[in-house]
């Protein structure tokens, strides 16, 4: 098990394999999911989005499709484009951006979403300065919508050493521990098909409910709403 893992380590993560199997695995759900942030965020057509991060534009592009107006951004560049891929041809306009999620374009958009359980891949500091882009992204009585399975009461219960999955033709296989000096679980990724495999470490930082870094970021959140 790696003790050792890069406060970036998602820089460049997802890609090859690891893409193929995360595109795969979400893909049956994106309609549900979209259909749900639709209805959290009760806007009306035209109404401006951020989707921070995009990945490959699951949520961006059937927002859009819905009538919004919508821009993705994410870290990583083969998601990026292929979002702009994906967007060609399903017909739909929507802008995709390389962008780290702590430089989200200071737009006033009317929400921001961010889905897909990556909240917690950055180091708590890191976090902060993402909820306060964010903020900045915001108009004033902006919404966000955020989706998070970083915290601890949820996740430690029913931790399990070592899981597989498969999607697309991959199988992904992580063998983690918990490190209780940084909060966060550490994972060795292995994603494997017939072609190919490949290795990767990283790791999610956690949040217990009532605990002062949780209290921190939820107060960053309400803040969000706040004129």
């Amino acid at each position: 098990m790696h003790e050792q893992v890069s406060d970036d380590w998602f820089v460049g993560f997802q890609v090859g394999l690891k893409a193929k199997f995360w595109r795969a695995a979400s893909e049956p759900w994106a309609d549900d999911d979209a259909a749900a942030i639709h209805r959290l965020l009760d806007l009306p057509a035209g109404a401006r989005v951020l989707d921070a991060p995009c990945g490959a534009g699951r949520i961006a592009l059937r927002l859009a499709e819905r009538g919004l107006h919508v821009t993705g951004i994410d870290v990583s560049r083969g998601e990026v484009e292929e979002a702009r891929r994906a967007a060609d041809a399903r017909g739909v306009e929507a802008r995709f951006e390389e962008r780290d999620l702590r430089a989200a374009p200071a737009e006033a958009f009317d929400a921001v979403v961010h889905w897909g359980n990556s909240f917690g891949y950055m180091p708590h500091d890191a976090t902060v300065e993402h909820l306060a882009a964010t903020r900045r992204a915001l108009r004033d009585g902006g919404r966000l919508v955020l989706e998070t399975a970083t915290v601890a009461e949820s996740v430690l219960p029913g931790f399990k050493p070592e899981i597989a999955h498969e999607a697309g033709g991959v199988t992904m296989r992580v063998r983690q521990r918990y490190d209780a000096a940084r909060s966060r679980l550490v994972g060795e990724f292995t994603f494997e098909d017939a072609d190919g495999r490949v290795e990767r470490a990283g790791a999610i930082h956690q949040y217990a409910v009532g605990a002062p870094r949780l209290v921190a970021i939820a107060t960053a959140v309400q803040d969000l709403a706040r004129p």
